[in-house]
């Protein structure tokens, strides 16, 4: 296994704890999505989307399970 397989999944279990299943079910959409409308050959996966939502919540004083939900709701 590769250390980004790691992780990935160790970034998939960490939001599986902490967000409910609609919420990750939202994150799996927005996952496909991207990766159909990618135009490259390599695959989005949740190990790039935190990091897109890190750099897009950063500065701000609230949780990541509340920053995550908000940024899902801005986006509906």
């Amino acid at each position: 296994m590769q250390h980004t397989n790691v992780v990935n999944e160790y970034i998939k279990t960490y939001l599986q704890n902490h967000l409910d299943k609609n919420r990750m079910k939202e994150l799996k959409k927005i996952i496909r999505y991207i990766n159909v409308h990618n135009p490259y050959e390599e695959e989005f996966s949740f190990t790039e989307l935190m990091a897109y939502l890190f750099d897009e919540i950063k500065g701000n004083s609230k949780n990541i399970k509340t920053r995550i939900t908000e940024w899902i709701d801005q986006y509906k």
